[in-house]
């Protein structure tokens, strides 16, 4: 009897025992399942982020290109704005014109300028107020002549234009005062045969 009383308790413990390993072990396997199963959840998040980032660096390589392309249409449309508005005389040009010619010697100038051209003529007029605030006078301008287009071809910016042996110290202080105010002013030598004056300001295109 007692030895039944014994037994009784230590298979209770041992069925106790054989139950908690079978639900530790169907704990362990829901464990496993879930676990992969969350695995599965991430490495699917994972490749859409992965994915997410590949579209949102192609957007921006995008969006490099059309700033890229916007800028180059900018530049152009300013370029051709330049290209199109007349010449002008800055503030500062005037007053570094003027004051490096401050004790220069004066005299009398003349202006050629390009009967077919409307900003021709405009800058012209420009640069006769110029000159007349720096001290010089002016005989007046008169268009250009086609015997000098025939020669040398229609010109561009200004040019100094004589027929002398060398150049008067006025027109050479001119051309430094004018390259110094960043318009470039080419000498060209003329034949009398081609201009009667000793020299003068010739003002082409733009």
């Amino acid at each position: 009897l007692k030895l039944r009383w014994i037994l009784i308790p230590l298979i209770f413990a041992f069925i106790s025992l054989i139950i908690n390993r079978y639900i530790s072990g169907e704990i362990s396997e829901q464990n496993k399942k879930d676990m992969e199963t969350l695995k599965e959840k991430l490495e699917s998040t994972k490749s859409s982020l992965d994915s997410s980032i590949i579209e949102q660096d192609s957007l921006k390589e995008k969006n490099k290109g059309l700033k890229a392309q916007q800028d180059s249409i900018n530049k152009e449309l300013s370029l051709t704005k330049e290209k199109l508005a007349d010449r002008t005389i800055t503030k500062g040009q005037e007053e570094k014109f003027i004051s490096f010619l401050k004790d220069k010697p004066k005299g009398r100038v003349s202006f050629l300028y390009l009967v077919n051209n409307d900003e021709s003529v405009s800058f012209t007029k420009k640069l006769e107020k110029l000159l007349i605030k720096a001290g010089f006078e002016i005989e007046g301008a008169s268009p250009g002549y086609l015997e000098y287009f025939n020669w040398m071809g229609e010109p561009h910016g200004i040019e100094i234009l004589y027929n002398d042996k060398s150049l008067p110290k006025i027109a050479s202080d001119l051309k430094e005062s004018f390259e110094l105010i960043g318009i470039p002013c080419p000498v060209v030598g003329a034949s009398r045969e081609m201009y009667a004056k000793t020299w003068a300001i010739f003002v082409g295109r733009k």
